[in-house]
């Protein structure tokens, strides 16, 4: 049958039909065939699977992990908590937080009433602390306190400028377009204060540094059956339309937080800036599910002996479920870091000559006398019309996610089975061309794709890298801890699971 040349689809046919599905599942051996089944009374089983629940309670930790944080809430609380996260809270006209009502934050977060916060912060914030205390425990993998993750840079720290240098770069850059990378000015100027090239510049590491910056798996065609595939383009946000560019702006926004209708451009394009992709990451698209399509359709090779895609995306599932419960316990009961946009306000304060907790080497970048020049003050621009989401920086939420889904999406393919053809747009996003001067692998064009979902949001001006790598990290965890119970459970099946990390290290499960 003749193949799609994107995604080896059927080019006949976007349908799987119901015999080619369930004889995929008996090649695979997911069909089960063991005698207990066919004796459905008999004990057997129940006590198989009573034996199995009793060895997982067996690994739950008798202790709990201390989780530490950088310290920034008590070493600030004097200063207005200047490190901390406190977006839907009162602030004053210099966009402090006014301290009492953080404190009220702090007191809901730690004892749970949240009465005296409902009076003081805005809905989402509310909502969002209400759910952080009431964590569900899990039944298959690591519990969310369970994962742990070192803390960040303080907001004073030389690893925090650093990011924050990035991030104003990140800014300055977003519509260049990837193929001009190159050539542009401002990519070069960013490449030597960061000490990298443009072929790296503003990416993860890694295997993610391979080949064009967007992974082939957001130019693949769109899966939407029972509809034929459709090129994956977008309207995005219109270039240079920046938001929350004046204090007046970013500080009605930390008190009031709203979310004005974002204006987009009429042509449709592929992902070709900076700020397509952290408008593109910004939508409830089906970014996961149409990779998972994607990867059902490949040919048989490239697939592991059980591939079932049923089975992946229920694992993918799990792992996102547990990782998202652990990224909004970490936000919100340990680290409360601030986000980029509040610390551009530091730095704008910070060189207008007020004592801050702000690290000389940002005062001194050129990445802020370029963004001075071209804003007239040191705020960070915003994709965003809300700018940044109501929950902390650190770890990376979109982050978390694409860690976890990609690391299950992993297990279940041939890593290193290689792209036919490699793509990427031209300048103006409008065609695919194709790329002769690399190969790239499964394995590593899904590490690219976290990576995009994660990095993304710092393009938008939301994260910084730290909190993208912290977040890549965390979902791997709580994957690989989905794995390691599901291997237990189905042995004979998956015999074991072997995939790369985003590190690099090869792991094998069972």
């Amino acid at each position: 049958m003749r193949r799609c040349a994107n995604c080896a689809r059927p080019a006949s046919s976007s349908l799987m039909q119901r015999s080619e599905f369930f004889g995929m599942l008996a090649a695979s051996g997911v069909v089960p065939s063991s005698p207990d089944l066919e004796a459905a009374e008999s004990p057997s089983r129940l006590q198989h699977l009573r034996a199995l629940r009793t060895a997982g309670a067996a690994r739950v930790p008798q202790r709990s992990i201390v989780h530490r944080s950088n310290g920034d809430d008590a070493l600030y609380a004097e200063r207005y908590y200047v490190g901390s996260f406190a977006k839907g809270l009162p602030h004053d006209d210099r966009g402090r937080v006014v301290p009492a009502a953080y404190r009220t934050y702090l007191a809901a977060l730690r004892c749970g009433s949240l009465d005296a916060l409902r009076r003081l912060a805005a809905a989402p914030l509310f909502g969002l602390v209400a759910a952080t205390r009431d964590l569900a425990y899990e039944y298959e993998g690591d519990d969310a306190t369970q994962l742990e993750v070192p803390a960040p840079g303080t907001v004073a720290s030389s690893s925090t400028a650093r990011d924050m240098i990035e991030a104003y770069w990140m800014a300055l850059g977003r519509d260049v377009p990837f193929a001009r990378f190159g050539e542009d000015t401002t990519v070069a100027a960013a490449c030597a204060e960061l000490g990298t090239t443009p072929g790296h510049v503003f990416r993860a590491g890694g295997r993610s540094l391979d080949g064009p910056y967007i992974s082939q798996f957001l130019y693949l065609d769109l899966v939407r059956d029972p509809a034929p595939p459709s090129a994956h383009m977008a309207q995005f946000a219109v270039p240079g339309r920046n938001y929350l560019t004046t204090r007046e702006q970013l500080i009605e926004m930390q008190r009031h937080p709203t979310e004005p209708p974002a204006e987009r451009e009429s042509q449709p394009r592929y992902i070709f800036t900076l700020r397509a992709l952290a408008d593109y990451v910004s939508r409830y698209s089906d970014v996961i599910g149409n990779t998972a399509s994607i990867l059902a359709f490949l040919p048989a090779a490239a697939q592991r002996d059980y591939f079932d895609p049923v089975e992946m995306n229920a694992l993918a599932f799990r792992a996102q479920a547990i990782a998202g419960s652990a990224v909004y316990f970490q936000k919100f009961m340990v680290h409360r870091r601030v986000r980029p946009e509040m610390f551009g306000l530091l730095v704008d304060r910070a060189r207008s000559g007020e004592d801050l907790p702000v690290h000389g080497s940002v005062l001194r970048s050129a990445a802020l006398d370029v963004t001075l020049k071209a804003n007239g003050n040191a705020l960070l621009p915003q994709v965003y019309t809300y700018g940044a989401p109501m929950h902390p920086s650190f770890p990376a939420a979109h982050a978390i996610v694409s860690g976890a889904n990609v690391t299950i999406f992993k297990a279940f393919i041939d890593d290193d089975a290689v792209f036919p053809r490699v793509i990427a747009p031209n300048a103006e996003g409008t065609e695919l061309v194709e790329r002769t001067d690399t190969a790239l692998t499964l394995g590593g064009e899904l590490d690219k794709l976290a990576a995009n979902y994660a990095f993304g949001r710092c393009a938008a001006g939301v994260h910084y890298r730290a909190d993208c790598v912290a977040g890549l990290r965390l979902g791997e965890a709580a994957a690989l801890s989905v794995l390691r119970d599901r291997v237990r459970a189905a042995p004979a099946r998956h015999g074991p699971f072997v995939l790369r990390t985003f590190d690099g290290a090869l792991v094998r499960i069972g």
